[in-house]
C-alpha cells in the first residue's frame, strides 16, 4: 500500500499463516520475483492479528487491524483509492 499510481516505490509486506505467525517488511518495488523476499525486514508495524484453525484445517479466518499510523498514512478521504493485496500462507 503505497500509492495509487503505478510510480509507488515501496510497499508494506505483511504475511500471516493460521498459526497467526506474522512477518512483514517495507519493500521495495521492483520487477518479480525481486520483490517477494523483502528488502528492509527492520520495519516492524504497530497492528494487530487474530487468527482461528478448524481443527480438520477445513478452513482458517484472519483478523487484522492495521492502523492508518502503522502504514505511514493519513485517513483516506471519501473517494481516494489505496492498493492492496492479501495472500494467506499456510
Amino acid at each position: 500500500m503505497g500509492a495509487t499510481d503505478e510510480s509507488v516505490s515501496a510497499y508494506y509486506h505483511i504475511r500471516l499463516t493460521y498459526h497467526n505467525h506474522r512477518w512483514d517488511s517495507l519493500t521495495p518495488a521492483s520487477i518479480w520475483p525481486n520483490e517477494i523476499s523483502g528488502k528492509d525486514d527492520s520495519w516492524r508495524g504497530d497492528y494487530q492479528t487474530a487468527t482461528y484453525a478448524d481443527p480438520g484445517l477445513k478452513f482458517w479466518t484472519a483478523e487484522m487491524v492495521i492502523p492508518w499510523s502503522a502504514i505511514n498514512r493519513k485517513s483516506p478521504w471519501p473517494g481516494d483509492e489505496l492498493k492492496g493485496n492479501l495472500i494467506m500462507c499456510t
